[in-house]
């Protein structure tokens, strides 16, 4: 099982690399028009010329026809593959907007402002109006918020301790 410290750290990671999925979402929908326009342009198949050899390719790729199926199928599975990774970074996106939402507004601007946007605690703590101090604080206790949120932590009381149980679901 991962300790608590690695969610939070893949949680940053997902703040600081926000830009950049939205980035490569971009970037994905760029090349999977390129593909099916590649894929409709490529044409169907054409008749194959029959010679007196005939018989199976015996699992090679013989001709013409087999040659063009074969490729047309590499290009449906690329662009598969292509709409796959769009589909996940977007899904990764949603769930981080979402658990975002799940936060004050003081935690979302300094969760935005730090660690999507980059800027350093100074410029954060001049735009919230509070020290730097008291935004690394707020931000650092709005990260573990999100970790919760994202990798559905459900807290367990133990005495006068909190612990957080990773909520296992049958999916």
């Amino acid at each position: 099982m991962r300790e608590y410290s690695d969610y939070v750290n893949a949680v940053y990671g997902y703040l600081k690399n926000y830009n950049k999925f939205k980035a490569q979402v971009k970037i994905l929908t760029i090349k999977i028009k390129d593909k099916e326009q590649e894929i409709e342009t490529f044409g169907g198949a054409k008749i194959a010329n029959y010679n007196i050899t005939g018989g199976s390719s015996g699992g090679s790729v013989s001709n013409e026809v087999e040659q063009r199926v074969f490729l047309k199928m590499k290009l449906q599975d690329e662009l598969k593959q292509l709409q796959n990774n769009k589909s996940h970074l977007q899904r990764r996106m949603e769930l981080i907007d979402e658990a975002i939402q799940s936060l004050n507004d003081t935690e979302q601007k300094i969760v935005r402002l730090k660690f999507i946007d980059g800027y350093r605690w100074m410029f954060v703590s001049c735009e919230c109006g509070y020290s730097e101090r008291q935004c690394q604080n707020i931000g650092k206790k709005a990260v573990q918020k999100l970790a919760d949120v994202i990798f559905n932590f459900v807290p367990a009381q133990i005495g006068l301790n909190f612990i957080f149980i990773e909520n296992q679901q049958n999916e």
